[in-house]
């Protein structure tokens, strides 16, 4: 199995596990819990993207996703990157691409879950480093 597969498997395993600001267990977890703890299962390690208000800056955003991926084009982008999307004119929600659009950690569903990616939504897309 790709990285790739083993990034969406591993992201799919927490769908139905409730949205949790700041949460990184299967009791409850959010975007950032979401990329840490599929980090961790797929490459042993976390994404840490460190402590953040419940409403980080965008800047604070960029500044620490940049450690751990890169940004690439949409025409590039595949079911395991990353996507930063804006809500609530802010862009610090992060995503899993899937075949089937994106998982995330909804604060709006209040779980996670996987859904049609809503291009009006995406402010950017990253891949991992290492990722083939």
């Amino acid at each position: 199995m790709s990285e790739r597969e083993q990034i969406i498997e591993e992201a799919r395993s927490f769908l139905g596990v409730p949205f949790q600001h700041r949460g990184r267990s299967r009791s409850g977890l959010d975007c950032v819990g979401l990329l840490e703890l599929v980090g961790l299962a797929v490459f042993g390690n976390k994404i840490e993207l460190g402590a953040y208000p419940r409403h980080p800056s965008s800047r604070q955003v960029f500044e620490q996703i940049n450690k751990y991926a890169d940004r690439i084009e949409g025409s590039q982008a595949r079911p395991g990157d990353l996507v930063l999307m804006n809500y609530g004119g802010r862009s610090t929600h992060f995503g899993i691409l899937s075949d089937k659009g994106v998982i995330n950690a909804s604060a709006i569903e209040k779980k996670v879950v996987e859904q049609p990616l809503f291009l009006g939504r995406i402010v950017a897309y990253y891949k991992i480093r290492g990722v083939r």
